[in-house]
């Protein structure tokens, strides 16, 4: 690489100052209850730091539905450097954004030699509030590492074309491999890198098909990264992709070309940035089949109008293509979640539009002095704006409560929002605040059971065990095998009286034992779970007559917990009856 001018230095610090300024309230943001208890706040192998133990389990977890290493390594090195607390995380992610708007500018600028319009497209990425969920949430670290690894890929590519060293090329596999360990977003690069060779590094001029499949070929390092990538993905998310039994095909195809043109919306106006998008309704689908054809033909529109420009303007061509392609694998068309789609899926994308929009805009401001002004004028006026939105956006993930808050004065019906609020006011200790909220995500989401175990447990903390009961019995029938629910729910039945039904949930929370441990990292929590419910077991077990049942539990309790003498006093009691007519 060229040695770095003054001026590249000064631009470069320009936007790691301007990223601190947007990003600085963040230094005294919370986590939020939307992954970040999983991710780090409640995870015990992150939050002990770097160690051998914690780099086997990075590199061998699916932890959360998701194979990233690297990730997972970079939350462990947070914890050792600054603790427990969210302002570490918070400062890095908003650090990674920075280097990511400086690498951005230094790569545009070295394949295309133009330094202002290289600023104006990494200040464009670095002040854009649709990016603001990417840095903001300490969960999606993934994102903006992730992306700094792809531009040190995209950076030795470069100079592999510059110079033509085949060590060039190594290196930029051995970084794309190591942006794929962060998260599978960039799967797409090898495409890319082709879009690459057609604009700016004109690698395919004059065209030949010899020469296409010569420079697809040259690819091959990085196609079979992203081949193990998906493989490895399919295998971590298998239990979180939707089925097509459940959304069709062609209610995806729908959706994701809405979503296509709804990304460019919000690029140009920012408005309405929520932490969710729910997916259509069956109620809505002939709206959603309506907007997904006239955006269908809008994409294809635009699609035809850049390739008849892709003589004058290449730039036009390769930022769409970009665009096309580094979205496929989010865009809905192998469903994760229940999202319709989602503002940091753009972090990566919209590099392109930036660029073909920029370039696009500066194509006068060789020609005229007058315009070159204006434009800049023009430029600066929404970069400040950019930056003011993303400021007040970033605010918004400030807490739970400010987030979903803000979704909910957005979509008053949106299911995640109102149960997540509704936790987060529960948290505080505010279970009546919490309830209304919980009551319209059932009324909104009926089959959703998260929201009826929500309901269900703050009945119950309210003392309205006649409506708690009836609740929890809904929820486990659509998931019986939550351990949660059926540890409440046998408290309920105990104290109740319905002994007998609190015995059967019991049984099956212990029968859950061996699934409960593999679903959770505190193994020493779900083993004061166990215990408790071998002591409450014992204790009604006991009440009803049946001292052979009472007696095998309270001695396991007892095991665990030689001195406890409510336990020995208990199964003093077992022992001394006669034998029971246990079931």
């Amino acid at each position: 690489m060229k040695a770095l001018r003054r001026l590249d230095l000064r631009i470069c610090l320009a936007l790691l100052a301007a990223v601190g300024i947007v990003y600085a309230r963040t230094a005294w943001a919370g986590f939020v209850n939307l992954d970040d208890g999983a991710y780090v706040k409640d995870n015990p192998i992150v939050l002990a730091g770097l160690s051998w133990a914690g780099i086997k389990w990075a590199f061998t977890t699916f932890w959360i539905c998701n194979w990233h290493p690297v990730t997972w390594l970079s939350h462990m090195l947070d914890a050792s450097l600054f603790g427990k607390g969210p302002a570490g995380p918070h400062l890095m992610n908003a650090l990674y954004h920075g280097l990511n708007g400086a690498g951005l500018y230094l790569l545009l600028r070295r394949i295309t030699g133009a330094t202002w319009r290289s600023a104006a497209v990494a200040a464009l990425f670095a002040l854009h509030p649709v990016h603001v969920e990417s840095v903001a949430w300490i969960s999606e670290r993934k994102d903006v590492l992730s992306t700094l690894f792809t531009l040190a890929s995209l950076h030795a590519y470069a100079g592999y074309v510059e110079g033509g060293r085949k060590r060039g090329l190594a290196w930029a596999a051995l970084w794309h491999a190591l942006a794929l360990m962060a998260k599978p977003m960039p799967v797409s690069l090898p495409l890319l890198l082709l879009v690459l060779d057609v604009w700016p590094l004109r690698r395919l001029e004059p065209f030949t098909w010899r020469r296409l499949a010569a420079l697809s070929l040259e690819k091959w390092p990085f196609a079979l990264l992203s081949a193990a990538s998906c493989w490895v993905t399919v295998l971590a998310q298998k239990g979180a992709i939707v089925k097509l039994s459940l959304q069709p095909i062609s209610w995806r195809l729908f959706n994701a070309s809405w979503a296509y043109v709804r990304y460019l919306g919000k690029m140009v106006w920012p408005s309405g940035l929520s932490p969710f998008y729910p997916y259509t309704t069956e109620q809505e689908l002939g709206r959603l089949r309506l907007a997904g054809t006239l955006c269908l033909a809008l994409l294809a529109l635009v699609t035809w109008a850049v390739v008849r420009e892709r003589g004058r303007r290449p730039q036009l061509l390769a930022g769409w293509i970009w665009f096309l392609v580094s979205l496929l694998p989010v865009i809905g068309l192998v469903q994760v979640g229940s999202q319709a789609m989602a503002d940091r899926y753009t972090y990566l994308p919209l590099i392109g539009p930036f660029v073909a929009l920029v370039w696009w805009a500066a194509e006068g401001a060789e020609r005229s002095e007058g315009y070159r002004k204006a434009l800049a004028i023009a430029g600066s006026g929404v970069l400040v704006l950019l930056g003011g939105l993303s400021w007040i956006q970033a605010g918004y993930w400030e807490s739970s409560t400010s987030l979903f808050g803000r979704a909910l004065s957005l979509d008053p019906a949106n299911p995640i929002a109102l149960v997540n609020l509704g936790q987060a006011l529960a948290e505080k200790g505010d279970q009546a605040a919490a309830l209304p909220y919980f009551q319209r995500a059932v009324e909104r989401a009926p089959t959703w059971f998260l929201a009826r175990k929500n309901l269900a447990m703050t009945y119950y903390y309210l003392g309205r065990r006649d409506q708690a009961l009836p609740m929890m019995g809904q929820a486990l029938f659509l998931d019986p095998l939550d351990g949660d629910l059926l540890w409440m729910a046998a408290r309920a039945l105990a104290e109740e009286g319905r002994r007998e039904e609190a015995v059967k949930c019991l049984r099956d929370f212990l029968a859950l034992e061996p699934r409960r441990m593999g679903l959770s990292l505190d193994r020493a929590q779900e083993g004061a779970k166990t215990q408790n419910a071998r002591i409450l077991l014992g204790l009604v077990a006991l009440d009803l007559g049946w001292n052979k049942e009472a007696t095998r539990m309270l001695e396991a309790a007892l095991a665990e917990d030689p001195g406890n003498a409510q336990i020995k006093l208990s199964l003093a009691k077992a022992r001394k009856r006669a034998p029971a007519n246990t079931p």
